[in-house]
């Protein structure tokens, strides 16, 4: 995963996920656009060298209800686990990045989903927000 909502495969996005929340009322949506049986040559030529899909001959309905069963695994899952799942996941670690008003290195995911970097000065800072790139 690369924070705070897009997921990779080598690299390449190949789903967005965006959650919009209301603990103190208990409920959240959760939106997720998964690219799905596209072939490399659909993509705009200036997407594919940063997109891909899953192509796995599943059908879109087959592939929705397998989603949709890995998420439910999730729905009661205490916050620590998911944390540490998302953790070994993180597709940021260790790598220089950048984002508006700095750069520096990722340094993990924090206790509340933020993402941890280190900035050029050695100062550990905790984004909450935005948008963040590999530096080239």
């Amino acid at each position: 995963m690369k924070w705070p909502n897009d997921i990779w495969i080598d690299d390449r996005k190949v789903a967005g996920i965006l959650v919009e929340a209301r603990p103190q009322d208990g409920w959240a949506v959760i939106g997720i656009g998964l690219n799905v049986n596209v072939p490399e040559e659909d993509f705009p030529e200036e997407f594919r060298h940063r997109a891909t899909a899953i192509n796995t001959g599943a059908t879109l309905a087959e592939a929705t209800a397998a989603l949709n069963d890995r998420l439910e695994h999730w729905l009661d899952a205490p916050a620590e686990q998911m944390l540490a799942e998302l953790g070994q996941r993180d597709a940021l670690a260790g790598r220089s990045i950048g984002w508006q008003g700095g750069e520096g290195t990722a340094a993990g995911i924090g206790s509340s989903g933020d993402l941890i970097v280190e900035d050029s000065e050695g100062r550990t800072l905790n984004l909450d927000a935005g948008e963040v790139h590999l530096s080239v």
